[in-house]
């Protein structure tokens, strides 16, 4: 009975610890960041054809 008992709160700590180790950063630096990657994938690449970038000037 003991066993089991152990086999759960060690369990139990496990997870915890799992679940507060990879829990998503809530910073304001962190947001910026995660923005900034974000607008980065939008952008078009420079060799990307003519009509995904868009037109400048008109």
């Amino acid at each position: 009975m003991w066993y089991l008992l152990a086999v759960v709160m060690l369990s139990t700590v496990g997870i915890a610890a799992v679940l507060v180790r990879h829990r998503p950063r809530s910073s304001m630096d962190a947001s910026i960041r995660e923005f900034e990657r974000n607008l980065d994938a939008l952008a078009p690449r420079d060799g990307a054809p003519r009509g995904a970038r868009p037109r400048v000037g008109d």
